[in-house]
C-alpha cells in the first residue's frame, strides 16, 4: 500500500484544486487500482496509470480546454515575474536610501573631498 500512497502523494502535490476535488481524484486512483493496491509496485502503477504528471495532465485535459501543463507553466512564469519585480523594487529602494544617505552626509560637510571638516572659530 505504501507504493500506492507514494503515487497518490505525488499526484496530490501536482493537483491545483480544492481539497474536496483532490479527494475525488485520489479516490479515482484508488478505485482504478482496486484489490491489487497492496501488491502493486510503483512501476506497475506507472504502467497502469501513467506517471503522476501524465495522470494529472490527462485528468485536467478532460476537465478544461487548456492543458494542465500549460496552466502550470503560466503560473510558474507569473511567479518568476512577480519575484523579479519584487527584487527589482527592493533593490531600487535600497539604492535610493544609500544615495540619499551619502548625499546627506556630504551636505553636512562630513567626509568632504578636502579631508577632515574644518571648524571655524568665532573668537577674536
Amino acid at each position: 500500500m505504501s507504493e500506492l500512497r507514494k503515487y497518490m502523494r505525488e499526484v496530490s502535490s501536482l493537483l491545483d484544486c480544492s481539497d474536496k476535488e483532490k479527494e475525488y481524484y485520489l479516490s479515482v486512483i484508488q478505485n482504478s487500482v482496486g484489490d491489487d493496491a497492496e501488491t502493486c509496485s510503483y512501476e506497475e502503477l506507472v504502467e497502469r496509470l501513467g506517471t503522476p504528471d501524465e495522470w494529472v495532465s490527462a485528468q485536467m485535459d478532460i476537465k478544461g480546454s487548456d492543458t494542465y501543463g500549460r496552466k502550470v507553466e503560466k503560473l510558474k512564469k507569473r511567479n518568476k515575474l512577480l519575484i523579479f519585480t519584487i527584487v527589482f523594487i527592493l533593490l531600487a529602494i535600497v539604492t535610493l536610501f544609500v544615495y540619499f544617505y551619502y548625499a546627506n552626509e556630504k551636505s553636512r560637510g562630513y567626509g568632504s573631498e578636502y579631508g577632515e571638516p574644518s571648524i571655524i572659530s568665532i573668537e577674536p
